[in-house]
């Protein structure tokens, strides 16, 4: 199954719901594009878990979620948490071919490998969380981690911080 989705499917794919991201700095213009990272430095996961876990991303999907991604959510508390006092929280539309991965199980997947047992191995880890890249509404509504990858997206501004 393709899990490559043209730009032109996201309003009846999200219907209506957005996609948030928190950024920690706040910038001047309302709308920017931006494309997925090419080569994403982890910053807490530790460098030889993200390879293991991106090994099996593209053995399972095609795509190196955890190094091309941008990091989503359809929580708009999620995304403030993110941009804490001094950044802002944006709306994020696909201009171009995009696809992503969630899980319904999992709402950070930083947080389930803190919290999984040293016993349990990546790959029973992450077959366990049932990812998946299908469905963006449910991904939406379950307010958990999208990891979204695409050349160009565009993000507009839905709040400032105060500070």
């Amino acid at each position: 199954m393709p899990i490559w989705n043209s730009e032109h499917v996201w309003d009846e794919q999200s219907k209506g719901l957005k996609l948030f991201r928190g950024f920690p700095i706040r910038v001047s213009e309302e709308t920017v594009t931006f494309g997925s990272p090419e080569e994403r430095t982890p910053v807490n996961m530790p460098p030889l878990v993200q390879l293991e876990i991106d090994n099996w991303f593209e053995a399972r999907f095609g795509v190196r979620f955890r190094q091309r991604s941008i990091f989503s959510t359809g929580s708009l508390d999620v995304a403030r948490d993110y941009a804490r006092d001094t950044g802002e929280v944006r709306a994020l539309r696909p201009l171009a071919d995009f696809c992503f991965c969630w899980s319904p199980l999992c709402g950070d997947l930083y947080g389930a490998y803190m919290d999984s047992h040293s016993s349990e191995t990546i790959p029973t880890l992450l077959g366990r969380l049932e990812f998946r890249c299908d469905d963006i509404h449910s991904a939406l509504l379950s307010e958990n981690e999208v990891m979204l990858v695409c050349s160009s997206v565009q993000a507009t501004t839905l709040f400032k911080a105060k500070s």
